[in-house]
């Protein structure tokens, strides 16, 4: 009778567990931005720094430009 007892408390406090890790949202990763690298071996700042690069390009402003004024024309 015991045994059957100390099953059932078992089977039951491993549910419990279950269930609770499933309302427990894991923890968030650390915020370590400064320290994120991507595939290429870019730092974040590097890439930021890239990206401002690309989009202050007169040339491609210009282009930019065009493309949206095709895309109003067509709209209209």
């Amino acid at each position: 009778m015991y045994q059957r007892l100390l099953d059932a408390y078992i089977t039951l406090e491993m549910e419990f567990t279950r269930l609770r890790a499933m309302l427990i949202p894991p923890p968030a990763p650390p915020d370590d931005d400064d320290e994120m690298i991507d595939a290429d071996g870019l730092a974040d700042d590097d890439i930021e720094m890239e990206l401002d690069d690309f989009f202050e390009d007169p040339e491609i402003a210009e282009a930019d430009l065009e493309q949206e004024s095709e895309e109003e024309e067509l709209v209209e």
